[in-house]
């Protein structure tokens, strides 16, 4: 470097070789050993499995009418095991249409008593567990899941 008048380095012109251009296809990751760098891993919290707990076994099909039965949601970051909700709708009702946030109307048992009822479980961040529960009439229900993360569960939507 050198000195200029006012007391700052300047610093020495450097020649730069081009660069040769490198054929795209050289680069290509198309074999295992390429691919050497750990970056980490991540996770998507939510649901993964539902477990029908009947009188008669794990088997969702043996549900009956007037038969006692429990939910389990299994899953990853399903939360506190305080702010959970859970509904069952009678299709052709679908989880998050209007007129579901009650859930049907033919459920009996502790959603029925108090449909604002947490799960329970030993690990509420893997499994929660809602019951006992029954149903008065046949059909197909599904089971929606208000995770309570940024939501208050109090709307059909959520």
């Amino acid at each position: 470097s050198n000195d200029t008048d006012d007391g700052v380095d300047a610093v020495d012109a450097v020649e730069v070789e081009p660069v040769e251009p490198v054929n795209a296809s050289d680069m290509v990751c198309n074999s295992d050993y390429m691919f050497t760098l750990d970056l980490g891993n991540f996770s998507i919290a939510g649901p993964t499995a539902l477990e029908v707990v009947g009188a008669e076994g794990f088997d969702r099909r043996k549900v009956r009418v007037g038969v006692s039965f429990s939910l389990t949601v299994h899953g990853f970051g399903l939360g506190d095991g305080i702010s959970q909700r859970l509904r069952l709708v009678l299709a052709p009702l679908r989880c998050g249409q209007e007129g579901t946030y009650n859930g049907t109307q033919h459920l009996r048992g502790q959603l029925a008593e108090d449909p604002d009822a947490p799960g329970s479980g030993s690990d509420p961040n893997t499994a929660q567990t809602w019951g006992p529960l029954a149903l008065s009439r046949s059909g197909l229900y599904y089971v929606c899941l208000c995770s309570g993360r940024g939501r208050g569960c109090g709307q059909d939507i959520d």
